[in-house]
């Protein structure tokens, strides 16, 4: 049996017609009828449960015989004219899950739920995510990027005809939308282990420079003030697309122009999430996988000592980004390859990222495709296990983290890698700590 707590809600309808059309037994359980319209369509009236996740007493009866449960209550709201949900309103869902002996309990959440996020809502996201996680039980945990609903709500046509807000500067996104969120789920579910957090996003990354130019042409002017339905949070929320691929397994592939060109001329909420892809009454399809990338074309293919606790995938990632920041450094040799038979591990440091090990070297080489010399020097990393961010570049003269890699973090990772003994004597991170980031006249001197 699965059950499926928050059934009413957006991700919550597209899990359970998912659910059923995949021939699952699903007990959708909803906090109370007031919202219960949405699944009219998909379920027999007599299927659905009511419990209050607020109130734990209420939850062990829709329970029973469950062996799976996905808990998809939003964290940052409880339904049309509901209050937020308490904060140990997850916690409750998990202990009753483990309780009635289900295998597995997983929670839904948002990728920027931190204490110290910018947006209200996902610091709300955080006090109950940080109950869940403390919880003794079958507990894992989902996190997903904005959604496109979220996009074309805030920014582009709000159902209350307020006028859209802008796009926040200086943030990067990976919008997904509901439908894909699902299927990730459902793809998953099989296989979760408790106690892992799982980040998801979608298979694009805009800067907000780029999602402004995207949504730009669907934008409805509005009329009075602006919308009530709230921006995009500025800051944590990108999942880059590598990132969910490896953490999930697969990758979300409904992409945010897709959405907005199926928005059409109507302009009521349901023409809104219909458009979005997240209310939709066809079955959904199985989720196509995406092949498994083989090794990167710098490549060499042989084993060093350097690299015998790598993996496939963080030897890929190694590769990928010496490269990438190889260009940064104006040097793009055509068929270039990178040679780690003289490198070595020169600090106790490490990262334990994309099933492997990664320490910093010294003696990393670049030849081109005749075999000449183009490069050579020592390797740095900046690992950040809560955002699942490792950034990997070739040591500059100065020990700092290059322009183009710190431009790049997300706002939280800096924070933290202002608090790390590693960077403390790194010019960016020292101006970052100071309150204020390097002024670009000095920032244009540092490579």
């Amino acid at each position: 049996m699965l059950v499926i707590i928050g059934a009413n809600g957006r991700i919550g309808v597209e899990l359970v017609k998912q659910a059923m059309a995949a021939g699952r037994e699903v007990r959708p359980v909803c906090r109370d009828d007031r919202d219960t319209g949405v699944l009219d369509d998909i379920v027999d009236v007599q299927q659905v449960c009511y419990a209050d996740p607020d109130h734990p007493a209420s939850l062990a009866p829709v329970l029973v015989g469950a062996r799976q449960v996905i808990i998809a209550i939003d964290a940052r709201v409880a339904g049309p004219g509901a209050p937020l949900y308490g904060d140990h309103a997850g916690v409750h869902c998990i202990q009753a899950a483990t309780d009635a002996g289900a295998q597995v309990a997983l929670y839904l959440s948002v990728a920027g739920g931190y204490r110290w996020s910018p947006s209200k809502l996902n610091r709300r996201a955080f006090h109950l995510d940080r109950w869940v996680r403390r919880a003794q039980g079958c507990w894992s945990m989902m996190r997903f990027a904005c959604f496109h609903d979220e996009v074309i709500e805030g920014h582009v046509r709000p159902p209350d005809g307020g006028r859209p807000r802008p796009v926040p500067r200086s943030s990067q996104y990976t919008p997904l939308s509901r439908v894909d969120a699902a299927r990730v789920v459902m793809h998953n579910l099989p296989t979760l282990v408790a106690g892992r957090t799982i980040y998801v996003g979608g298979p694009q990354i805009l800067t907000s420079d780029e999602l402004a130019q995207a949504i730009a042409p669907h934008v409805v002017p509005g009329r009075g003030p602006k919308t009530h339905f709230f921006p995009l949070p500025p800051g944590d929320l990108s999942v880059l697309p590598d990132a969910t691929h490896a953490a999930a397994g697969t990758l979300p592939q409904q992409t945010l122009d897709q959405a907005l060109r199926r928005l059409g001329t109507g302009s009521d909420n349901t023409a809104v999430q219909n458009a979005a892809g997240d209310v939709s009454t066809k079955a959904s399809l199985p989720m196509p996988e995406r092949p498994a990338p083989g090794p990167h074309p710098a490549d060499l293919g042989k084993n060093y000592k350097v690299s015998q606790d790598w993996g496939p995938n963080l030897r890929r990632v190694v590769h990928a980004q010496l490269m990438a920041d190889l260009a940064d450094l104006g040097l793009s040799p055509e068929d270039g390859t990178v040679s780690f038979r003289h490198a070595r591990s020169h600090t106790q440091r490490q990262a334990l990222a994309h099933d492997g090990t990664l320490r910093p070297m010294i003696g990393v080489r670049v030849h081109d495709a005749s075999g000449a010399l183009v490069h050579k020097g020592p390797v740095d990393f900046l690992h950040d296990p809560l955002a699942r961010e490792l950034r990997i570049w070739w040591r500059r003269a100065d020990g700092s983290i290059p322009a183009t890699i710190w431009r790049e973090l997300d706002v939280g990772v800096k924070r933290r890698a202002a608090a790390d003994p590693c960077f403390v004597q790194d010019a960016r991170v020292q101006s970052f700590r100071s309150g204020h980031e390097l002024d670009r006249s000095a920032a244009s001197q540092m490579p």
